[in-house]
């Protein structure tokens, strides 16, 4: 049986997030989620109460064992164990009413990550140990990774918040939470934001660049070398993962290195590797208006991978729809 990629979506408000979306939607991504604030995670069990694939919990993940005030806003994505820095450029220039008060705390109980990964773990809730990790919890984030201790290390990749400036009091900004990754052995893949910031003025220029980056996410994934030791069955799960977080060219560039590997599971019409073949052709399609040299680099790798040619003209379309009805739909 395939192992699914696990993800640990911590601060998990509206569900999946949009980079799982197109492996979640195709029942190939596991998602442990946690929610404290009630009306959130009762909104959430309901949605996905049948399925087994979406575990909600209705507690916050930390660095201990705890009993924290949630401090709800009006702008419930705004919710956070900090109190809102009403000084801040985010709270006083761009978003003055999301930082409203409603006056309502809600008491939260607080668990580390390796202690619920290490019960699941002995009670066969979980088969395997988290491959990746979301969360945004307004300025908590740093805490939330501090407390998966163990299990840090095995993460593939990280997709965390991180503020730039004081937006919440005592939350900790990008320098505490870049120090924190690059001392537990990863490195910054990419910030994932438009290239704007956020408008000071209704005379930001909507064509250019404009604004002052309050906050964004982050992508932290591991050195190289952490990667060439995977399993193939893990490999894919990380090249998955690359296609879904616009690290496609990385992804090319372990597909070139393990080419070989790769083919050999290639006949077994794994879910996940059908996953990754189309995502593959859609990104090499790219190319072929574009440069002839990256192009035809892309349709050998496809044949020493998928041991056929690279589908052209209408064949193409065909054979993604093909792909498209396979059993990862």
């Amino acid at each position: 049986m395939t192992i699914l990629p696990t993800v640990f979506d911590v601060g998990a408000r509206y569900g999946p997030h949009p980079s799982w979306s197109r492996l979640f939607d195709k029942g190939l991504c596991k998602i442990h989620a946690f929610e404290p604030e009630t009306e959130e995670f009762e909104w959430l069990e309901h949605r996905y109460r049948d399925n087994d694939r979406y575990t909600i919990n209705n507690v916050g993940l930390g660095d201990s064992d705890t009993i924290r005030s949630l401090n709800i806003q009006c702008h419930k994505g705004q919710s956070s164990f900090m109190l809102p820095n009403l000084d801040s450029n985010w709270f006083k220039v761009v978003r003055p009413n999301d930082c409203i008060t409603t006056g309502r705390q809600e008491s939260v109980q607080i668990i580390r990550a390796e202690e619920y990964i290490q019960s699941g773990l002995r009670q066969g809730l979980i088969e395997t140990p988290p491959h990746f990790l979301k969360t945004d919890t307004e300025g908590y984030d740093l805490k939330v990774m501090m407390g998966f201790g163990e299990f840090l290390s095995s993460l593939f990749a990280i997709r965390t918040e991180v503020l730039f400036s004081s937006t919440y009091q005592g939350g900790d900004g990008f320098a505490d939470i870049h120090r924190f990754m690059i001392d537990n052995g990863f490195r910054l893949a990419n910030l994932d934001y438009d290239g704007c910031g956020n408008a000071q003025s209704f005379l930001a220029d909507p064509r250019s660049s404009h604004g002052i980056i309050n906050s964004c996410e982050a992508l932290y994934i591991q050195e190289d070398n952490f990667y060439d030791n995977l399993t193939l069955e893990q490999l894919l799960i990380f090249l998955s993962f690359l296609f879904c977080n616009s690290l496609a060219d990385y992804a090319a560039n372990i597909l070139e290195r393990r080419a070989d590997e790769i083919a050999i599971m290639a006949s077994s019409r794994n879910d996940l590797l059908l996953f990754i073949e189309y995502e593959f052709l859609v990104y090499s399609k790219r190319f072929e208006n574009f440069s002839e040299w990256h192009y035809s680099r892309c349709r050998n790798l496809y044949r020493s991978i998928f041991g056929q040619e690279f589908p052209v003209m209408h064949e193409f379309y065909r054979h993604l729809n093909t792909l498209g009805d396979s059993p990862c739909k």
